[in-house]
């Protein structure tokens, strides 16, 4: 797989171990079999899942599909609620559910994994543990791409780095991925970014870009060749540029920042950044939650990651499923944690607020 290999060489550069492909080709390790008792809990309880970004985004439209097919994946065929608490880039949400979620298995948590990253830079935001988190998996990965509005008269992916005039680039805040990786790669290439913090979600960047107050805003492909289709279909805004560490298959032609000229350091910034994509659409229920019911939860999240109807659903959508395992993303986030002291430093001074 082209995104194991080159999620490979970041491991290689950044310290991470060798087996960092091993765990992403994994397509699914069955859970730990579950008591009858805890299974049968499930009957006639609701499930309700908190997404950390506005209505109408990627995940809370991703989060929606996996609702509509997850009851019949659990025993017991739960109800599921999905609500949307926005606030500090998806932090409120993980914080909220890490803090005050029920153990008992029915509050989970929809938000970018870029915020665990935030939380080992020691960003401000994130108030969790990123080891005692009890992960559920992801349901898609990330491939970030920048969107520029065809009034900016900017239509190659120089003209939006080397403009004179700084591009006012719609953000979240501080260590969400809307924010870090162009911040980072503006760093990497000299690039004039104004980035405008504070939006709850892709929604509210999009409606900036739309009146005026923004020209730009780079979040994962995959929601946005979904949620902006219709910018996209009329021209009104193009992709000009990715911040991966790879190109995405549907953007062949569009640059990836890493393509450009930049020390060895700020490709070791941009690749670390870059990295949490690979976790980019996380899901977790509440610390507490008995092991034999967490058990279960897993194996419903990947047997609804995998069903047909849900695939042909996303599908119409145009949305791809990516499914990542629990155990994978826990032993992911070990090795980001591993990261070397310095480098963490100077990551976390370049994206902290101030």
């Amino acid at each position: 797989m082209k995104l194991c290999r080159r999620f490979l060489e970041c491991g290689l550069i950044l310290g991470f171990s060798g087996m960092l492909c091993s765990m992403v080709g994994l397509f699914f390790q069955p859970a730990f079999g579950a008591s009858e008792e805890s299974a049968k809990s499930l009957s006639g309880k609701t499930i309700r899942v908190i997404v950390g970004y506005s209505a109408g985004g990627g995940f809370d439209t991703l989060s929606r599909v996996v609702a509509r097919h997850l009851p019949k994946h659990l025993p017991g065929k739960p109800n599921i609620i999905v609500s949307n608490m926005t606030g500090a880039g998806g932090a409120v949400a993980l914080n909220y559910v890490y803090s005050r979620g029920t153990p008992d298995g029915l509050t989970w948590v929809a938000s970018d994994g870029a915020l665990v990253l935030s939380k080992i830079l020691g960003l401000p935001g994130p108030e969790f543990d990123v080891e005692k988190f009890p992960w559920l998996g992801v349901g898609q990965t990330d491939s970030q791409a920048c969107m520029v509005m065809t009034r900016t008269g900017i239509t190659t992916a120089e003209q939006f780095l080397r403009s004179p005039t700084p591009i006012r680039l719609a953000s979240t805040v501080p260590g969400d991925s809307p924010h870090i990786r162009p911040l980072i790669a503006a760093e990497a290439v000299g690039a004039k970014f104004k980035i405008i913090q504070g939006y709850p979600g892709t929604a509210d960047m999009r409606l900036a870009l739309q009146s005026g107050d923004a020209d730009a805003a780079c979040w994962g492909w995959e929601s946005m060749k979904v949620t902006a289709a219709d910018m996209l279909e009329r021209k009104e805004a193009i992709p000009i540029l990715q911040i991966a560490l790879e190109r995405h298959p549907d953007l062949p032609k569009v640059p990836n920042i890493l393509d450009f000229p930049m020390s060895n350091e700020a490709k070791t910034m941009v690749r670390l950044v870059s990295a949490p994509g690979v976790i980019a659409k996380l899901f977790a229920a509440s610390p507490g939650t008995p092991q034999p019911v967490l058990n279960v939860l897993r194996k419903g999240f990947a047997d609804t990651l995998k069903d047909d109807e849900l695939l042909a659903d996303a599908k119409k959508s145009k949305m791809n499923i990516s499914y990542i395992s629990a155990e994978q993303v826990t032993k992911i986030i070990r090795e980001m944690n591993s990261t070397s002291p310095e480098l963490k430093q100077k990551v976390a001074k370049a994206a902290r607020p101030g």
